[in-house]
């Protein structure tokens, strides 16, 4: 069961390139539609955590992010 499970799961190295799913907490007024992004970035890795919890900040390194959960990443290909 277990090598079925880990085949989708990626994982993160420190200095690599990802984007963050947009996810809205809460909506306070009319989504866009369809049309609007569903990927930010790109981000930089700043730390990996145990448990698959990923340190991000902008690609100008100025603003750090709250930890985030690697399953809202993906690899940002330049």
């Amino acid at each position: 069961m277990s090598r079925f499970g880990s085949a989708s799961r990626s994982f993160f190295r420190k200095g690599e390139l990802v984007l963050v799913l947009r996810r809205p907490i809460v909506v306070t007024h009319k989504t866009k539609g369809k049309f609007v992004p569903k990927w930010e970035g790109p981000f930089i890795i700043e730390q990996v955590y145990d448990g698959g919890a990923y340190q991000l900040i902008d690609h100008q390194g100025l603003h750090p992010m709250p930890p985030i959960n690697g399953r809202y990443l993906k690899k940002y290909f330049a």
